[in-house]
């Protein structure tokens, strides 16, 4: 063979020999081969976490467990809920527990794998107290007079949450606190508050009411006396609107500002326009509409004008409260006179109490 094509056939035969030794290897997947993981199957419960080892809540309200089953992947995650005292606490199925009474108990989580894993949390079910606002009727009349400095000391020292007091206007368009129009009940003047100047009105004194002969000389009160006075001792005033015209009210908002109690005040009214009127000038007064018998067109009228409710307290019914609850409007009662009916609107839920005793709590 010629020299020369022995040259060729070698470098090609050499060439291809090396291609195989340096070039690309094609790997071909084997279709019949699966990849293996881990097993999923009987992984147990290792852990039960809970969002805190100690729970406080109410007595008669309601509060849910949150926890977490570790690892996240245990085959089965299901737990049980049991409660150690069930007259204290009880737990349903979901893990809903429900204060009965006050005390503690210990609500176990297990699981139900047969790991054994178990978490315990403490709950301690405190007593409910009611939050009603308990309101003074015009002072406590059985220490001093109605409407009186004396009568209003003597309820912000007792603890009352507000004190109720009743404001009408002078002949020079000033307000002073008392509830019947003409003088001859409480005082010894006669005539009607409208004929008098506030400062005309400064000569009588209160001639009729308790412990009279103890007390130093009661007088009328005008109304920046009395806020001076809840304010000193953080009671809120519940201002009765008696004889009182629409154009003065621009003025009682601007003494209510003077003093800075525009939003600290309630202020109750049988007459639905002034308070129509003050809630269309000020957002911040708390308003409550009197009336004796509250109905449900009596509570879709205070929910469209944003105001509250008062009423005569054996109009009541708790259906009535809830329906009222319902619509956004709060309920003050009156004149409750003894613990019976006190303790009666406790449980129907209502938000203020008007009376004419001092309550249990205060005693």
């Amino acid at each position: 063979m010629d020299k020369r094509v022995e040259k060729i056939f070698f470098c090609f035969f050499f060439a291809i020999f090396v291609s195989m030794l340096i070039g690309p290897k094609n790997v071909s997947a084997d279709t019949n081969t699966t990849i293996q993981g881990p097993s999923v199957q009987n992984i147990k419960v290792a852990n039960i976490k809970v969002n805190a080892p100690q729970l406080k809540f109410i007595e008669g309200t309601s509060q849910k467990l949150y926890y977490q089953v570790l690892p996240v992947n245990a085959e089965n995650a299901k737990v049980t809920f049991s409660t150690s005292d069930k007259n204290v606490v009880s737990v349903d199925s979901k893990g809903v527990m429900k204060g009965l009474t006050p005390g503690r108990a210990v609500i176990t989580i297990a699981s139900t794998d047969g790991s054994g894993v178990r978490t315990r949390v403490v709950i301690d079910v405190a007593k409910k107290v009611s939050k009603v606002k308990t309101v003074a009727h015009r002072g406590i009349v059985t220490e001093a007079p109605e409407n009186t400095m004396a009568a209003f000391k003597a309820a912000a020292e007792k603890g009352f949450w507000g004190i109720e007091f009743d404001v009408q206007s002078t002949k020079d368009h000033q307000f002073i606190v008392m509830h019947d129009s003409d003088l001859a009940r409480m005082t010894n003047g006669t005539g009607y508050v409208k004929d008098y100047r506030r400062w005309e009105l400064r000569r009588y004194r209160i001639d009729s009411g308790t412990n009279l002969e103890k007390l130093p000389i009661q007088r009328i009160p005008d109304l920046p006396e009395v806020l001076k006075l809840c304010q000193s001792y953080n009671v809120t005033p519940v201002i009765e609107l008696k004889e009182v015209q629409l154009m003065e009210l621009p003025y009682l908002i601007e003494l209510l500002q003077k003093y800075e109690m525009e939003d600290k005040v309630v202020i109750i009214s049988f007459k639905l326009e002034l308070l129509e009127w003050l809630r269309n000038h000020s957002e911040q007064l708390q308003l409550q509409w009197i009336e004796k018998k509250m109905s449900t067109d009596h509570i879709n009228q205070c929910s469209r004008l944003n105001i509250d409710i008062d009423t005569k307290f054996y109009s009541l019914t708790k259906p009535k409260v809830d329906y009222a609850h319902s619509r956004n409007v709060l309920v003050n009662c009156w004149t409750i006179l003894n613990d019976k009916d006190y303790q009666k609107m406790v449980s129907f839920g209502v938000d203020f109490i008007t009376m004419d005793m001092i309550p249990p709590a205060l005693r």
